[in-house]
């Protein structure tokens, strides 16, 4: 029977996640993934980078192409800024616009949706 270690399992920045995942994320084969989980081989820093910003939902999605930051402002593919104060704002901008002409902007948004 094999003896069992004192030693706690220790949890790594990759539990939970599945080992498929881990590997789309940190750009290495299932194999290296499942070892980085079973803590049987030291991540390198840069799987570690990509790793953390998969994680932390730092990367823009494709379907976000050609946007990007920028001096702490989103840049649409036209190169146009949005401060975080004008994203903030913009549920209680279109509010106020829905409130005073409904019709218009149900008429934008439909003239968006077939664009």
């Amino acid at each position: 029977m094999p003896r069992k270690s004192n030693k706690p399992r220790v949890l790594n920045m990759f539990y939970g996640y599945p080992a498929e995942l881990v590997a789309a994320w940190c750009c290495v084969s299932p194999q290296t993934a499942d070892k980085y989980k079973r803590n049987a081989l030291k991540p390198s820093k840069q799987a570690i980078a990509l790793f953390r910003l998969r994680a932390d939902k730092r990367v823009i999605p494709g379907e976000w192409t050609g946007w990007g930051f920028h001096d702490g402002k989103l840049f649409n593919a036209a190169g146009v800024p949005f401060t975080r104060t004008q994203l903030e704002a913009y549920q209680y901008i279109y509010q106020l616009a829905s409130s005073r002409a409904p019709d218009e902007v149900a008429k934008v948004l439909c003239d968006l949706m077939i664009a």
